[in-house]
């Protein structure tokens, strides 16, 4: 089992963690597109909106539904390069240790002036709403992207699950 609070050198979050995230942060996640990358052309997931070429994928792959994490800027607290690129293999691990099949996909502003970096992560077939949540939440992440055969794009919660309000 990986101890990603040592391993890793967590930072502390700013926000109190089973609180409300910052609706700021909420926008910001919203309004971004998470590309993913296994898909010629990527398949963009946009939270809201329905999305046939990610519910076609997920049924030539066998499956209902996937998550995108990343294990980037725990809580939105801005690291270094090295350290988000180390973080995402310790995820990529996690990830592999369980077994589950996983694609790279990314988590990108769509703010005009990129004021945030591209955020490297994986949509993840996970086999259950609860294993994204405490995936989200092991990688210290206020959301993930749920996308949901039949169902528009989610932005659900890494502490509860529930969908993302703000």
């Amino acid at each position: 089992m990986i101890d990603c609070n040592h391993t890793l050198g967590w930072p502390q979050p700013v926000e109190p963690l089973f609180g409300d995230v910052p609706s700021g942060l909420v926008r910001a996640y919203r309004q971004s597109c998470y590309p993913v990358l296994a898909a010629d052309p990527a398949i963009e997931l946009r939270p809201g909106q329905p999305c046939p070429a990610m519910d076609q994928w997920l049924v030539e792959k066998g499956r209902h539904f996937g998550a995108v994490v990343t294990a980037h800027n725990p809580y939105s607290i801005p690291q270094s390069a090295d350290w988000n690129a180390t973080a995402n293999a310790s995820l990529a691990a996690f990830i592999q240790a369980r077994g589950w099949e996983f694609v790279d996909a990314e988590g990108r502003s769509t703010d005009p002036l990129q004021s945030w970096p591209v955020e490297a992560s994986f949509l993840v077939l996970v086999p259950s709403l609860i294993e994204a949540v405490l995936l989200a939440n092991s990688f210290r992440q206020h959301a993930f992207v749920w996308a949901q055969v039949g169902q528009p794009v989610q932005l659900k919660s890494g502490h509860y699950g529930g969908d993302l309000k703000g």
